[in-house]
């Protein structure tokens, strides 16, 4: 297959950073465009006796250049810079599994690549992966990467 757009999803973690760097191995098609997403998950706690901290633009300006600056490095140790077409795009989401996937559709990804952890005993149980997520709900073609052992 011929993937013109390619959506690589990382959260920002070593582990999983690591895991993303199987990327170098693979040939991406010449003309693709490949966009590196992160979305960092947004937590809201109100209680009635402390008041409610709200972030400003200026703070999800803040954020959202600060994962940029970490998706440029990830996209570094990748391989991905000589790309000419290579998008970073960080948000911040109160729900990020969705978001992510509503960008993909909405840039029209053939391709989403997302690690995945090694998961054992009780967290096979209650997995909540963002990976499983994508396997249940994307209608792109996924590419999932394991960790080596």
């Amino acid at each position: 297959m011929n993937f013109r757009k390619i959506v690589i999803a990382t959260n920002l973690n070593d582990e999983e950073c690591d895991i993303l760097k199987q990327v170098r191995e693979f040939k991406f098609p010449e003309r693709a465009e490949i966009h590196l997403v992160h979305a960092f998950e947004l937590h809201t706690m109100n209680f009635d006796f402390l008041p409610a901290l709200r972030l400003t633009k200026e703070d999800f300006a803040t954020i959202e250049r600060w994962g940029e600056s970490k998706l440029q490095t990830l996209a570094e140790e990748l391989g991905l810079t000589s790309s000419t077409n290579l998008v970073m795009k960080c948000f911040v989401s109160s729900n990020p599994k969705q978001d992510f996937l509503a960008y993909a559709d909405r840039n029209g990804a053939d391709l989403i690549i997302a690690g995945s952890k090694a998961r054992e005993g009780l967290e096979m149980i209650f997995d909540t992966s963002f990976t499983k997520f994508l396997h249940n709900y994307s209608r792109t073609n996924l590419l999932l990467l394991r960790p080596n052992r």
